[in-house]
């Protein structure tokens, strides 16, 4: 009896043994599951090691169950997809094109880190057609837009009271001016968006887009999301009012901060574009490329979004356009070998109802970037921060599940990656279409990433063999 059990122990452990080294093979991994703190300690021909061995096929089966369960409670014009690294683990209509919502902005996201280095700036300048006499500057002041999503003043970023945004501090712009030692601007103080073309919208967004909700007047040039007034506070019903010119505002912006620090601001504001060859007195750089990123996804930025696709338009077509941001981004897409047999993009933010991306993309995305990359350490988590800090709390999920959220009237999507139980992180996408998104649809998405954070569900230690 003792040799067949351990003819069968080490049967088990060589079995094992060659299933996970083909697996490891195949997904590059250095561990199958760092979970068990017993492994450490525990000898690699010992029968305590064989739980994940054995429960992978019993772990991926439960798991493909558990996902039709959910794919089979949801509407027809849906789609999912799991993987673990290579390996597909579950799909159902992946090349189904559907609208994405928000989940438009991983494609961004994607791209820009693509055609930027993601500690790059974005510089926002004051320039003069000549040096300051002394504390003077006796013609004109431009600001020049660099680009940059999130020029922001203290007041506006406290309307935020949760999850204080990413930013640039525009007050320290007048700072940098007063300190170059001016004291009074003869002329006055011009915005210039020229960076960027100057539509303020998407023309084919719905109208319902223009809500709450709704992105600012785009601008290479804008502070406080190019808004005028806003709410006081996130609970508030109160519509923000959109700059007529985010340049101009800018601007005004800029003018009342200097006259708060004792500069004297002879003319008014205007637009208009800075002259070849005019002298720098001041600038700031907004943060890193891969935070303002962070900032889009985390807190699904729409105004961000469709700014950083017309800076890729600027990058890689050399223009600043929506056009010429979605013909850059299609281009990044396509070069990375993404699968894009029916993608249709119209917008960055996914705010029109007309953009279609399968789940297949969008997973295949994920891998790209892989769990530990910029994309990934840029999503909200559940239970903690952004669009899922109050979601899936109190549950198996939270803390685990990294993800994109996606909600449009007729549309709602969660991509990213599930660190689970047994220590593997699962891309995964998943976007639903119908009618009239509702709560149903939206706890469909709990009962997803709780099955997936679960797998693969290996037996107890104590219950397959010796301790030593």
């Amino acid at each position: 009896m003792r040799r067949l059990l351990a003819v069968v122990s080490s049967l088990a452990v060589s079995l094992g043994s060659v299933y996970v080294a083909r697996e490891l093979d195949r997904q590059g991994r250095a561990s199958p599951s760092p979970s068990s703190a017993a492994s450490v300690k525990t000898p690699v021909l010992s029968v305590r090691r064989v739980p994940l061995w054995l429960s992978m096929p019993t772990g991926v089966r439960a798991l493909r169950i558990g996902l039709d369960a959910v794919v089979a409670d949801a509407s027809p014009k849906s789609c999912l997809v799991v993987r673990d690294g290579e390996r597909v683990l579950h799909e159902a209509r992946p090349d189904t094109p559907l609208i994405p919502a928000s989940n438009q902005k991983l494609l961004v996201a994607f791209a820009v880190l693509e055609a930027f280095d993601p500690g790059e700036r974005l510089t926002t300048r004051v320039v003069t057609e000549k040096a300051p006499q002394g504390a003077t500057i006796e013609g004109d002041l431009w600001l020049v837009g660099g680009g940059d999503p999130l020029l922001s003043t203290p007041d506006y970023l406290e309307s935020f009271e949760v999850d204080q945004p990413v930013a640039t501090d525009f007050t320290r712009l007048a700072d940098e001016i007063v300190k170059r030692g001016v004291r009074r601007i003869e002329g006055r103080i011009l915005g210039d968006e020229s960076r960027h073309d100057a539509r303020r919208t998407v023309e084919s967004w719905p109208s319902r887009s223009l809500g709450r909700t709704r992105p600012g007047p785009l601008s290479a040039l804008m502070v406080n999301d190019g808004f005028e007034q806003w709410p006081s506070s996130p609970d508030s019903d109160a519509i923000p009012v959109p700059a007529s010119s985010p340049a101009r505002h800018a601007a005004s912006v800029l003018r009342e901060l200097l006259r708060e620090r004792g500069v004297q601001v002879v003319g008014g504001v205007g637009e208009g574009k800075a002259p070849a060859g005019a002298v720098s007195v001041a600038e700031i750089q907004s943060p890193p490329i891969a935070d303002i990123v962070r900032q889009m996804l985390t807190q699904s930025d729409n105004t961000t979004a469709e700014v950083l696709l017309k800076e890729l338009g600027l990058r890689r077509e050399q223009s600043g356009s929506t056009r010429a941001g979605l013909d850059a981004l299609i281009a990044a897409l396509t070069e990375a070998g993404l699968p894009m047999d029916g993608v249709v993009l119209m917008d960055g933010s996914g705010l029109d109802d007309g953009n279609r991306v399968t789940c297949r993309l969008l997973a295949s995305l994920l891998v790209q970037d892989g769990p530990d990359g910029p994309i990934a350490r840029a999503l909200p988590v559940a239970g903690e921060s952004g669009t899922l800090r109050s979601r899936f709390r109190e549950s198996i999920a939270e803390g685990r599940v990294s993800a994109k959220t996606g909600l449009l009237r007729e549309a709602t999507a969660l991509s990213g990656f599930a660190r689970t139980v047994g220590g593997f992180d699962l891309a995964f996408s998943w976007i639903e279409n119908d009618d009239f998104v509702d709560e149903e649809e939206l706890s469909s998405q709990q009962r997803l990433v709780e099955t997936l954070v679960r797998f693969p569900e290996a037996p107890p230690l104590e219950r397959i063999g010796p301790r030593r």
